[in-house]
């Protein structure tokens, strides 16, 4: 996991020295690298290290790996936004779906998970599900 965060923040960091635009460069993050405390220092360490700007930095972290820190989640989150860093929900939808912490947690995206899109336009069900997704986000901010 840290390696994969310094070498994308490397390459982003190479990209704009060579004068390709600024683009947002997403991680995931593991829900064992979430537990770590240190995952704040980490991520201003490779920032520091790297040169590559926190705005274009975003963050991916399952449902899953929010819950099994719950203790610790929203101080996490708060250190990684105080950075500007974006911060995402990945796979929405699959893990549990407690709908109390969207309104708690400073989140950016919710990227639905690829089971509830697949079949979009041919699956009614698959439709709707997306549909209010994306209406609660927009309704949440």
């Amino acid at each position: 996991g840290e390696w994969v965060l310094r070498e994308t923040c490397r390459q982003g960091r190479q990209w704009l020295d060579d004068g390709l635009p600024p683009i947002t460069l997403a991680v995931n993050v593991s829900s064992h690298q979430f537990r770590r405390s240190d995952i704040c220092r980490l991520v201003a360490t490779v920032l520091d290290e790297t040169g590559f700007p926190a705005k274009q930095l975003e963050l991916e972290i399952t449902e899953t790996g929010l819950m099994d820190n719950q203790d610790n989640a929203l101080y996490i989150l708060n250190c990684l936004r105080n950075q500007g860093i974006h911060l995402a929900i990945d796979d929405f939808g699959t893990g549990y779906s407690s709908l109390a912490y969207l309104k708690h947690f400073p989140l950016d995206l919710l990227k639905i998970d690829k089971s509830f899109i697949d079949d979009i336009p041919h699956m009614q069900d698959d439709m709707e599900i997306a549909a209010t997704i994306v209406a609660m986000g927009h309704i949440l901010g």
